[in-house]
C-alpha cells in the first residue's frame, strides 16, 4: 500500500471527512463518472489537526494500493475526482 494525494473537485465537501474514514473515489470516464478506487481509507484531510497534509494543502491523503495509485493518477490529470462516504 501507498499514500497518495488526492484533490477533489467537491471541496466544499472535504468537512465530513476525517481520518480513518473509508471513501470510493469516482472519476470521468467514458460512460459518465465510475468508481476508480474503491473502499479507500482516509489517512489525512486538510486542517485535520497535525497529520501529513494539515500545512494549508487541499489535498486529501488515502491508503492505495499502487495500481490504484496510477488509475487515480491518470484519472486527476483528466478530470474531477469526486468521493462517496462508505
Amino acid at each position: 500500500m501507498v499514500a497518495f494525494p488526492v484533490r477533489f473537485g467537491q471541496a466544499d465537501a472535504l468537512a465530513v471527512l476525517s481520518a480513518g474514514d473509508l471513501i470510493d473515489i469516482l472519476g470521468q470516464g467514458e460512460a459518465g463518472f465510475q468508481v476508480v478506487a474503491p473502499s479507500v481509507r482516509v489517512l489525512s484531510v486538510p486542517g485535520g489537526g497535525g497529520g501529513l497534509l494539515s500545512g494549508g494543502s487541499s489535498s486529501v491523503l488515502v491508503e492505495v494500493s499502487p495500481e490504484q495509485a496510477a488509475a487515480l493518477a491518470a484519472t486527476q490529470s483528466a478530470s474531477e475526482l469526486l468521493f462517496a462516504l462508505r
